[in-house]
């Protein structure tokens, strides 16, 4: 019999604390989006469902090329998701509202020293915007989003569920070839698939998504898996019929690309992802204006002050 409050009850208590503030962060921000198909758009006028999941392959790509951290990533797709959900924008702004977001998103949860400034930045991107066009759209973002760019995502989820079994069983990777960091990126690749294709990371919660695919790793080699998804279902209170839906999705979803190699998993009591190339953090290229360069400390001394005030506050 699992319990996930009998075993190793300060880290289990930690784990389940965690859980619980990710699960209310999810409650207040997460709603199901959606896209229009090709057949019900006008591909001139209306961003659908097939070109939002090339702008998310690029973000992918981005991710690798600067060295960022998979949790940039999956914070870049939740603000373009939720910007593109709130305003009509047309399919030749993408690439703009793209790097913007993703650069949002470095600029929240990356080392200061990682995040090149926004001219370098622009010109290794390609991503055929100018630097001033780039701030703009950025401006446009954190308005319609309210400066929040918080989100609770599905590898924040999946990091959790997989810490809470590991403490629970242990030994649970004993006899096999596998390693729990190499599960973890293995985990992390296939969600990276799903996230990429619409139809399942849209329609479900990320709590849900990140449990059907660790509900589906667990079924390869553990013959208790089925005890454990119920488990962890009843604690995100979920029903079994949804997640099996969900699983379904899952595994219909084809894995477009992976994950780069260089990522490997430090256990810390975050549990956090960190990268192992080098930072780098090139010298500084001069701005075209001293304009676009206030611009750009605004917005990032912006982000900083903000989450700096609110974590004081919590504390």
């Amino acid at each position: 019999m699992l319990d996930f409050e009998d075993r190793k009850p300060m880290d289990i208590k930690q784990l389940t604390t965690t859980l619980g503030e990710a699960l209310n962060r999810e409650a207040d921000l997460w709603k199901p989006l959606s896209y229009k198909t090709a057949s019900l758009m006008a591909a001139a006028t209306e961003i659908g469902g097939e070109q939002r999941n090339q702008a998310v392959r690029w973000l992918a790509q981005l991710t690798s090329k600067f060295h960022f951290m998979p949790e940039t990533f999956y914070l870049s797709v939740n603000i373009l998701d939720r910007f593109l959900q709130a305003v009509k924008a047309r399919p030749k702004h993408l690439n703009c509202i793209g790097v913007a977001a993703f650069y949002l998103a470095a600029k929240t949860g990356e080392e200061d020293e990682m995040v090149p400034g926004t001219l370098e930045f622009v010109q290794e991107s390609h991503c055929g915007c100018s630097m001033s066009e780039v701030l703009r759209m950025e401006r446009c973002i954190l308005d319609k989003l309210h400066w929040d760019l918080r989100a609770t995502t599905p590898l924040h989820f999946l990091q959790i569920f997989h810490s809470l079994l590991m403490a629970n069983c242990p030994n649970l990777l004993d006899g096999f070839s596998i390693t729990t960091s190499s599960q973890l990126t293995a985990l992390t690749n296939r969600l990276q698939s799903v996230v990429i294709n619409t139809t399942a990371y849209l329609r479900y919660p990320p709590s849900v998504l990140a449990l059907a695919i660790l509900s589906l790793e667990m079924e390869k080699f553990w013959p208790n898996w089925y005890e454990a998804t119920v488990r962890l279902a009843y604690i995100v209170q979920v029903e079994i019929s949804v997640l099996k839906q969900c699983k379904q999705l899952v595994q219909q979803t084809s894995p477009y690309m992976v994950m780069p190699t260089g990522f490997i998993y430090v256990p810390t009591s975050t549990g956090r992802i960190y990268v192992t190339s080098g930072k780098r953090k090139a010298d500084e290229l001069d701005t075209d204006s001293e304009d676009e360069m206030a611009d750009e400390e605004d917005i990032y001394d912006g982000i900083k002050r903000l989450y700096s005030e609110e974590t004081a506050i919590e504390a």
